[in-house]
């Protein structure tokens, strides 16, 4: 009898070892892993956010890219920001003011320039001043 209980005993033993081994792992997080798992969602959905943002960027790099190959040149690129070529804005023009005041107009924007002389003063072209 006493050999039928622990070979029973040893058998249940066994069995019970077995199964809790061909199950795996129990896995339960520590306390406090909620907030973490929450904020890996919210980083997952950002990420996504992102993707959508990035894709959109993309789009609008290629569409500029091909934009910029509507300019014409030589295929050096000496001649593409030559003024006279179609597609580069108005005319350069300027004008000086009928009394000479050492200034001359832009008259495509309104800005007025310092014409520089080379008299040694304060509106000499080599003066230069610096400040922090």
């Amino acid at each position: 009898m006493k050999k039928v209980f622990l070979s029973s005993l040893l058998c249940s033993c066994f069995l019970v070892i077995s199964v809790v081994l061909w199950t795996g792992k129990a896995y339960a997080p520590p306390p406090g892993c909620a907030p973490v798992a929450n904020q890996l969602n919210i980083c997952t959905n950002n990420l996504d956010l992102c993707t959508v943002s990035l894709t959109t960027c993309n789009a609008d790099l290629e569409a500029c890219v091909a934009e910029s190959q509507i300019f014409p040149g030589d295929g050096v690129g000496n001649d593409i920001f030559d003024p006279d070529l179609p597609g580069h804005g108005p005319a350069l023009s300027y004008s000086q003011p009928g009394t000479p005041d050492g200034t001359f107009t832009d008259d495509n924007t309104g800005l007025m320039w310092e014409i520089k002389d080379d008299a040694g003063g304060i509106h000499d072209k080599d003066t230069t001043y610096t400040w922090t």
